[in-house]
């Protein structure tokens, strides 16, 4: 058999927001905490709650996305924290229309597309990242990730005429 597989990860970058979404809910429980201690008990009940909150919300703002290419078929996951994997897409890529890096003019006709970015968020990174244009649910979509070198010579080789250097 000749069966490729192939894995990458990315780390999605730290913005400023996602440093607010890890600050803002824990200062919000110690105030709710402090207000329950001083002022109203009942206070006691929210910080409690914001504790929870505070449990789903903190891992998500560390992101990793992890691709996993296998014969043509790209798996999207988003890993928060390094211990929970989500599975957010898979696409089929014998469906793309086209292939080509951020920026390309071969693209310009997909500029009005909703776009899906799979990608670090790093503006150094943009130079390595590629885009396709696919159909998900009836609706076409641009994707933006990051592949490595084997992923896009075996998408080249699979899909030669849907594949645009410039």
């Amino acid at each position: 058999m000749n069966d490729l597989f192939t894995e990458v990860c990315i780390p999605r970058k730290m913005t400023p927001l996602n440093l607010a979404m890890k600050v803002l809910p824990v200062v919000i429980t110690v105030l709710f905490f402090l207000t329950g201690l001083l002022i109203n008990p009942l206070f006691l009940i929210a910080g409690m709650a914001m504790i929870l909150a505070d449990m789903w919300l903190l891992p998500r703002q560390n992101v990793e996305y992890e691709y996993s290419y296998v014969n043509g078929e790209l798996d999207i996951a988003e890993i928060y924290s390094k211990k929970i994997r989500k599975e957010v897409a898979v696409f089929d890529m014998k469906e793309m229309e086209i292939l080509a890096p951020v920026g390309s003019d071969s693209l310009a006709e997909y500029k009005k597309l909703p776009v899906l970015d799979y990608t670090s968020g790093r503006s150094e990174d943009l130079a390595n990242a590629w885009a396709f244009v696919i159909s998900v649910g009836g609706k076409r979509k641009t994707v933006i990730f990051s592949p490595n070198k084997t992923m896009l010579e075996d998408l080249r080789m699979r899909g030669a005429s849907k594949f645009k250097r410039n």
